[in-house]
């Protein structure tokens, strides 16, 4: 553990040099020292990250060339510092270090309370998410190969752990530690945002720190209930995981729940651009003359958080517009609205190059729903709608008491709101078409709830601190703000907190690794993922039994960054579901699937070695997953056609070549 922690502080000490890297471009942009304190690691994350990307898309120089981009990285925060000692802002530059404590403290907190649980078999989709990271610091160039089709290149987000394999091959950390060091360093850079944000409303110190922990560590008002009554009349206690559920298919999240659950998801990472996004705009908001720097930093933060993250796009350009309503009459803004715009595509244009969105189009929710013959879960219950309503009251009674101030001068924490609000009703009505419309009619808007509920939450929590804090502004209403926060502050926390009591399973053991549980499970798999690092060092194709998804097959390719013929097969169809043909997508997966089963079973070698070419396999595993899902296999079959280079009691690799 004292190891994994010290690799840790060398993990989070590399982002340092981006900090130094962002600071004088946010300083420039914004013209705030909070701001630019808060701001400064992420946007040069961003900027370093954007261009080690596009040039390893442009096939100009390898992302794993260390060579070329350490010096480059040193050499870029060495310049970033004399400027800022020249301009004379040397204190900021301390200041800003000494901000990073903060950080680092928040990282190393939730870094311990992740290690109770660190491992990446707890459910939900942490393989699929480690296959893609691992993936990412084994590719030269982007965008890489799918790991679970192997014969294609991947159109699903990938952007967001790029960012952290960037840092996990500056660090020389391995994949299944950079997982939670990344997700660590998410909360990390999404508390010391926050607080920038609400240090931007004006909020004072104190309440910018409790607010800070209300929106990024508060659940809902529905399941403390539950607890609470739990305790209260000695009830079993409820699953923390229903924080989020009414019903299994209905899912509203928060990132209190998204931190704790542990998914390096899309959208998780996403978390602190979206609240960056909202710092900047806010600038942009209140300046009469925004500058074009911070036109231009707004427009490289949104276009990250989008290839990290479509369904962030939405939601930002929703506040936009609601902003863009108040302020269009403004000498400029057409005119910056336009290059934004523009400027936000050219920067992901050779991302979307292959990118094809798993939504088939939009549809209209009662429409759906009726045409079904209706569903208990339409609209949403409302237990679950409460956990954003509350926010909406206390916003609600708040820009009552302020009406005269509010319609005087419309305080941006009013546009947050509105924006919170109109998502919580557009997912009531509009939802993006995907697989589960298909498959599994009850489940039609689950994707669209949870990826618009996240920053639904982020906008009214941030508006409803905003509120708060305006509403004090006068005596005569500070302790009624104080008697808000003192009740609401506890209340919703502490089912949140209830989720750290959550211990290790019995097959578990307290480690930051995701392999160090796996490691007593499956000690032959990682075995051969620690030979396949040791001895593979490109990423090649390694046939293993086809399963769908939630399944332990594939484990060996998702761990070591490797290729598989096809993989988590529901999950490759969701992926890329095309308007026109459904079905032919799902017969091309079945087609590749009954090859993988035939290269286990077939007797004939001739066609087990064509197969093998179809397949481009280079190497093929017999392991207990690959007994256990077709049966009797005859290892000797392989020993015909390629050469064993891996061999224990439980696993085996043979290569096979082409």
């Amino acid at each position: 553990m004292l190891l994994e922690f010290a690799l840790a502080l060398w993990f989070y000490f590399i982002t340092l040099f981006f900090t130094v890297i962002g600071l004088p471009l946010v300083l420039r942009a914004t013209g705030s020292r909070d701001a630019s304190i808060g701001l400064a690691q992420i946007a040069g994350w961003s900027l370093s990250g954007y261009v080690v990307w596009l040039c390893a898309s442009l096939h100009l120089l390898s992302a794993r060339n260390l060579l070329v981009w350490w010096p480059v990285l040193l050499l870029a925060a060495a310049g970033c510092v004399v400027c800022l000692i020249r301009s004379g802002e040397r204190g900021l530059l301390v200041e800003a270090l000494h901000t990073q404590g903060t950080g680092v403290a928040v990282y190393v907190g939730f870094l311990w309370i992740r290690a109770h649980h660190g491992d990446l078999l707890s459910g939900g989709e942490k393989i699929m998410d480690m296959a893609l990271l691992a993936s990412a610091v084994k590719s030269d160039s982007f965008p890489f190969f799918d790991m679970w089709w192997g014969t294609l290149p991947v159109n699903y987000y990938y952007y967001g752990q790029y960012l952290i394999g960037l840092l996990a091959n500056l660090s020389g950390v391995a994949p299944s530690l950079a997982y939670n060091l990344g997700l660590g360093l998410v909360v990390s850079m999404s508390a010391t945002i926050g607080y920038a944000l609400l240090r931007t409303l004006e909020v004072p110190r104190l309440l910018a720190l409790c607010g800070t922990g209300l929106v990024l560590g508060s659940a809902g008002v529905s399941f403390t209930w539950k607890l609470l009554v739990a305790v209260v009349t000695g009830g079993p206690l409820p699953m923390w995981t229903l924080a989020v559920r009414s019903a299994p298919e209905l899912m509203q999240e928060m990132p209190a729940y998204s931190f704790l659950a542990g998914d390096l998801h899309a959208h998780v990472i996403a978390i602190p651009y979206f609240l960056a996004c909202l710092l900047l705009l806010a600038f942009v908001f209140r300046a009469e003359r925004p500058a074009p720097a911070l036109w231009a930093l707004f427009g490289l933060l949104t276009a990250t958080s989008i290839l990290i993250n479509a369904w962030n796009g939405i939601s930002i350009a929703l506040v936009y517009g609601i902003v863009f309503l108040r302020r269009w009459k403004d000498i400029g803004w057409w005119n910056y609205s336009l290059a934004l715009a523009v400027g936000i595509v050219v920067l992901m244009t050779p991302f979307l190059v292959s990118f094809r969105s798993p939504a088939s189009g939009i549809g209209f929710s009662p429409l759906y729903a009726a045409s079904r013959g209706g569903f208990a879960t339409y609209p949403t219950p409302l237990p679950l709608l409460m956990n954003w309503a509350f926010w909406l009251l206390v916003i609600g009674v708040c820009a009552w008491k302020l009406r005269t101030q509010v319609r005087a001068v419309m305080p941006f924490w009013v546009l947050l709101a509105a924006g919170g609000a109109a998502l919580m009703i557009g997912v009531e009505l509009i939802f993006l078409k995907d697989l589960y419309h298909l498959t599994t009619p009850a489940w039609f808007r689950s994707n669209t709830l949870f990826k618009f509920g996240v920053h639904s939450w982020m906008l009214l929590t941030v508006a409803t601190v905003g509120a708060l804090q305006q509403l004090a502004g006068g005596r005569k209403w500070l302790p009624w703000t104080i008697a808000v926060y003192a009740s609401i502050y506890p209340m919703l926390t502490i089912s949140q907190f209830y989720g750290l009591f959550l211990t290790p399973g019995p097959n578990s053991v307290m480690s930051l690794d995701g392999t160090a549980t796996l490691r007593l499970r499956y000690a032959d798999a990682m075995a051969a993922v620690d030979w396949i690092q040791a001895n593979v060092p490109d990423r090649k194709v390694f046939v293993e039994a086809a399963c769908d998804s939630y399944s332990l097959c594939g484990i060996v390719s998702a761990y070591s960054g490797m290729r598989n013929p096809i993989q988590w097969k529901t999950h490759e169809w969701g992926w890329r579901l095309t308007r026109d043909g459904p079905q032919a997508t799902l017969a091309q997966i079945e087609a590749i699937e009954n090859d993988v089963r035939n290269v286990y079973q077939t007797s004939d070698l001739a066609l087990m070695g064509a197969l093998l070419r179809k397949l481009q396999a280079d190497y093929v595993v017999v392991g207990d997953v690959e007994r256990g899902t077709y049966g009797g296999i005859d290892d000797a079959r392989f020993g015909r056609v390629g050469q064993l280079v891996f061999d224990r009691p439980h696993m085996r690799i043979y290569r096979v070549g082409r």
